[in-house]
């Protein structure tokens, strides 16, 4: 008799400690929907071509993520973040990169490396990884006039 009302105790306990784990913090929390752009005004044709590292830290193009954009153009991404949120970013649209090179009509390109993710600091305004770039829900980045007079030229070789 007592074996069978310990099993019934131990029923019932097994049964609420599991209806109380069925619930989750932030289950009626509302998405976040984030939408990121970059837009080309430089007058010419881009193609931001990303990085990736080997676990040697070898660098390597991977063109098969190359993005194409024309002259004023742009390309958007819409990213829904759900709790517990982990936000969005450039690195995330870019796919996670270790660099991006920005190059215009394969005559011109600059190089914007990683930074503020990694704790590295960005030194440059206009890299695209900036904190400044990253930090709202809804971000425009601007290739600008201005970028392809500051490139380096690359000589018509810049893959």
């Amino acid at each position: 008799m007592i074996n069978l009302s310990i099993k019934k105790v131990v029923a019932c306990f097994f049964i609420l400690l599991l209806s109380s784990c069925s619930g989750c913090d932030h289950c009626d929390d509302q998405p976040v929907i984030y939408n990121y752009s970059i837009q080309n005004n430089s007058g010419a044709k881009v193609e931001i071509i990303p990085y990736t590292s080997n676990s040697s830290g070898v660098e390597a193009m991977v063109l098969s993520e190359k993005i194409t954009i024309e002259d004023s153009k742009s390309v958007s991404k819409e990213f829904k973040d759900l709790a517990p949120y982990d936000g969005f970013s450039f690195n995330d649209f870019l796919k996670y990169p270790s660099k991006i090179d920005i190059v215009f009509n394969n005559s011109k390109k600059i190089t914007y490396e990683i930074c503020g993710f990694n704790g590295v600091l960005c030194n440059n305004s206009r890299n695209i990884f900036n904190h400044e770039f990253n930090n709202e829900i809804n971000e425009i980045y601007k290739i600008t006039a201005s970028d392809f007079q500051n490139a380096t030229s690359c000589n018509g070789n810049c893959y």
